[in-house]
Parts: C-alpha cells; sequence; structure tokens
C-alpha cells in the first residue's frame, strides 16, 4: 500500500490490486474509516471505490472528531507515548523519529486493538483472529 504524500491525508491506497484489501475476510466489504478531507470526497476516489464492486466502502466521520479516528489515535500514540519531546535537528530527523515511531507501533499490535477497546471507538468492530 502507498498512503499519499500530502501530511494532512490520511487515505491509504491499495496500489495495483483493489483485491487485496478483502483477501482476509472473502465477501464481506472492507470499511475505510476516512476524515473529511477532500481527497476522500474526490471523484478519483469515489470511481476507485466503485471499482471494487462493492468490496470496499467509505465509513465518513464527523466533522470535528478525531476522537472517533484511529488514525488520529495512531499518531497521538506517536506524538505523546513514542516521540514526546524529543528534539529534532532537521527535518530528515524529524522523518527519521516519526518513522521510526510508526514503525514501533507497527510491531506492537496489543496497543493498536487497545485503541479500539475504548468506548469512543466502539463503533468498530474489532475482531482479533484466534
Amino acid at each position: 500500500m502507498k498512503a499519499s504524500n500530502r501530511p494532512r491525508s490520511t487515505f491509504l491506497v491499495v496500489a495495483g490490486d483493489k483485491h487485496a484489501a478483502s483477501r482476509d475476510n472473502p465477501g464481506r466489504p472492507v470499511f475505510l474509516i476516512v476524515d473529511g478531507h477532500s481527497s476522500h470526497k474526490s471523484k478519483t476516489t469515489r470511481q476507485w471505490v466503485a471499482s471494487t464492486g462493492g468490496r470496499i466502502k467509505l465509513f465518513h466521520l464527523p466533522r470535528y472528531s478525531p476522537q472517533l479516528n484511529p488514525v488520529a489515535w495512531a499518531w497521538q500514540n506517536v506524538k505523546n507515548a513514542r516521540r514526546g519531546r524529543a528534539g529534532v535537528s532537521s527535518v530528515d530527523d524529524l522523518q527519521d523519529k516519526v518513522l521510526a515511531a510508526l514503525i514501533g507501533l507497527a510491531t506492537t499490535p496489543s496497543i493498536v486493538r487497545g485503541f479500539f477497546r475504548d468506548p469512543q471507538l466502539a463503533y468498530i468492530a474489532c475482531h482479533e483472529s484466534d
């Protein structure tokens, strides 16, 4: 997958394979939770979602609701628990530190699953694999 290089966009695009996101749940749609960024409502996005034949569905969050956005929870974890007030010497240093924090978060799925245990994210069904 690749993410937009625009820092305010949190929409992930399955590059080259619109079927990849639904392989783990055949026959069931995959819901992408998106905020109000214009890229999530663009014609290109609508066409891409339509091209999946119902396998991908967008769930649009209400305005000004970062507490309902799991991506905001991940960024909050990176900013507070992982980076804190660490000094940054350059843009490259910042990028390296943020990337290391994101990789650290990705390698601790128990923390990510913990986000979904919060009552504010109860609208998302999170099923752990057996």
